[in-house]
């Protein structure tokens, strides 16, 4: 199984015809048809199923798309990250905080733990993700919000994406503070920050 393999799979599903989806990856349609066919071959399951009103996915075809849309995604962030690095536009970088200037950067959150004198090492989208939940305390924030505050558009992100993230950061800061229950989730809503 190819990248390209899942980009006509997906183009397909998501244009719902062949002529359609063969034009959005450049290709002839008997080109991407065998694509497909090969995938499906390598796969050993029926991934598409022609309807009147266009072509749809299989149960298993279903299954695919979801993790195809994650793959593509992901490799087009390798490749673009990997591009960054070697431009050297991307990088880590230690940001300190003296705890007296942390509730104007990151509100209180990362204060109390920096006035405490420990290091909390976040990514960026972790960082983006605290200071939404933190810059109202007591309000509610969506999966759909948090993913907002924290990735751009043109992005695709599975809603658990946001789970893993709010998960890694509570291990961060339990990891600093045992105690630590600065973010709370409301199952079916989403996520909130209590000021402890």
């Amino acid at each position: 199984m190819e990248l390209r393999h899942l980009r006509h799979f997906v183009a397909v599903v998501d244009a719902g015809n062949l002529s359609k989806a063969a034009d959005r990856v450049c290709i002839t349609q008997p080109a991407l048809t065998r694509s497909i066919k090969n995938l499906e071959a390598y796969l050993a399951a029926e991934l598409l199923e022609r309807r009147p009103r266009g072509i749809v996915p299989t149960p298993a075809g279903d299954a695919l798309y979801r993790y195809a849309r994650l793959m593509l995604n992901e490799a087009a962030r390798a490749q673009a990250e990997v591009k960054a690095v070697h431009k050297g536009a991307k990088g880590e970088l230690a940001v300190g905080i003296a705890a007296m200037f942390g509730d104007h950067i990151v509100d209180r959150v990362v204060a109390a733990v920096c006035g405490a004198g420990h290091d909390v090492a976040l990514t960026v989208t972790e960082f983006m993700i605290l200071e939404t939940l933190a810059s109202r305390p007591g309000f509610v924030k969506s999966r759909d919000q948090l993913m907002d505050a924290a990735y751009q558009d043109d992005v695709y992100v599975d809603d658990r994406t946001i789970d893993s993230h709010i998960k890694r950061l509570r291990k961060k800061f339990r990891a600093v503070d045992h105690d630590f229950k600065g973010i709370e989730t409301l199952y079916g809503v989403g996520y909130r920050f209590n000021e402890e």
